[in-house]
């Protein structure tokens, strides 16, 4: 989700392929063995397969809504929040929207854990509370949103009635009821060999 955030903001235009993880293509492995998604290949055959790495290439391509400026600005603190929320955010989003996955897991325990981690983001100089995502994206928001996303759909009641973050259920709410959103959930037929050519972002 994010990568596609990423291309769509920055006008970046490629052929898009969905697979299904189960059924990964042949094609896709020998461009990434690790078979995992997003995987860019450009044309001068260098293969990017990893989201923040794919971001801010087409990002540093072209930036027309000062996407990366919190990124050239705090980029220690940047990096720092990306690392918690793809490592310890995630650890704990896993144990917490898929315990069953896991033995002897407490789900409870690790949405704490989780909340505790977006409670740190908002006091975080690079969270700004007075800023609109819609018209004014960075880094850190689509970056980090889709995991937000993600901990809301665990329990969206317990989250949109329960959960203390004011700041983070405005945050998603902006994002869940932008443009943006629902552009880049647009659902495509799952590639096969023979499939013809489809872009993304559609025009």
């Amino acid at each position: 989700m994010r990568a596609r955030m990423a291309i769509y903001l920055s006008s970046f235009s490629c052929e898009i392929r969905e697979v299904h993880l189960s059924q990964k293509p042949l094609e896709m492995i020998k461009l990434s063995p690790k078979g995992t998604v997003p995987v860019l290949l450009l044309p001068t055959g260098r293969v990017i397969d990893e989201s923040m790495d794919l971001m801010k290439y087409v990002l540093s391509i072209n930036n027309p809504m000062g996407i990366m400026t919190d990124y050239t600005q705090n980029k220690d603190e940047v990096d720092r929040m990306l690392y918690i929320f793809d490592n310890k955010f995630k650890y704990h989003l896993d144990r917490y929207k898929y315990s069953s996955r896991y033995e002897k897991v407490d789900p409870l325990e690790h949405r704490q854990k989780a909340l505790k981690i977006l409670e740190a983001l908002t006091v975080s100089p690079i969270f700004d509370t007075n800023k609109n995502f819609i018209t004014n994206p960075k880094l850190i928001d689509i970056s980090l949103l889709p995991f937000v996303r993600q901990y809301r759909i665990a329990d969206p009641e317990w989250f949109d009635t329960e959960m203390p973050c004011t700041e983070i259920k405005n945050w998603l709410s902006d994002f869940l009821d932008s443009k943006l959103f629902n552009e880049i959930m647009i659902k495509y037929k799952r590639w096969e060999a023979l499939s013809e050519r489809v872009y993304f972002p559609p025009n």
